[in-house]
């Protein structure tokens, strides 16, 4: 993943699997086809779970769209070369085999999807839906990709104190900083220890993937639409609590 597949040699790869040229020659055949491998072996397990989702409801429930966003930012978390992977198939043009098979078919289902919430009045209809899908994939990459960027202690720091309510403010004497909790915010962060919990996600994950929904249903759905906020929803259809150990996202 380091170096992508152009840089990559196949005595490299044989050398860090602690096995023989020969033996991977034998099983897959040619670096390609290894590398097409790879790339199926990463996606299978979202691609299956998401389209299981896509499949079995109608896309004017907007409860669809928020397991969906949830789903597919607990398999960044979980999978963290998945971007990385992403970004050398985009700059190989990478854009053959299996792997980009199931890609296209994600893609034109959430368009349809989307599409049918715009026609039910669930969704935006003055955004086309493959820009809302698009802001979807974006609102939840963002995050990983900052994290890859390694963009600084600092701001991973703040972001968490923002996401707990905690703003330090110097004391009048010029000593030490005291801090205050927002209340509101800090009840917030509640949900999001539930929704880590429930997605097994890091605190700060979880706290970003809230802001993230909240800004896509502001700007995607029409008021009447969106599920309540601060707090995320933890259950699903029926009241069963969202889980990562589900196949499909609920207890």
């Amino acid at each position: 993943m380091a170096k992508g597949f152009a840089a990559t040699s196949l005595s490299e790869v044989a050398t860090a699997a602690g096995v023989t040229k020969s033996l991977i020659h034998h099983h897959f055949g040619s670096k390609v086809a290894l590398w097409q491998a790879v790339k199926v072996e990463l996606f299978a397990g979202y691609h299956a779970l998401q389209m299981a989702m896509l499949r079995e409801q109608r896309g004017g429930d907007v409860g669809l769209l928020q397991r969906s966003m949830f789903a597919y930012f607990a398999f960044l978390a979980h999978h963290p070369h998945a971007l990385r992977l992403k970004s050398w198939m985009y700059l190989g043009n990478d854009f053959e085999g299996p792997c980009d098979t199931m890609a296209e078919e994600l893609f034109r289902l959430g368009v349809e999807r989307i599409s049918e919430g715009q026609r039910s009045g669930e969704v935006r209809a003055d955004v086309p839906a493959p820009f809302i899908l698009l802001s979807f994939l974006s609102l939840c990459e963002g995050w990983f990709t900052a994290q890859m960027r390694r963009m600084g202690d600092g701001f991973f720091d703040a972001a968490a104190s923002a996401a707990a309510g905690i703003a330090a403010a110097p004391a009048p004497d010029g000593g030490r900083a005291r801090v205050s909790v927002d209340p509101a915010v800090a009840a917030a962060s509640e949900a999001d220890a539930a929704l880590a919990h429930s997605l097994g996600l890091a605190p700060i994950d979880a706290a970003y993937l809230r802001s993230a929904w909240a800004l896509f249903e502001s700007g995607c759905l029409p008021p009447a639409s969106a599920p309540s906020l601060p707090a995320h929803r933890t259950h699903g259809p029926g009241g069963r609590r969202m889980s990562a150990r589900s196949p499909r996202g609920f207890e």
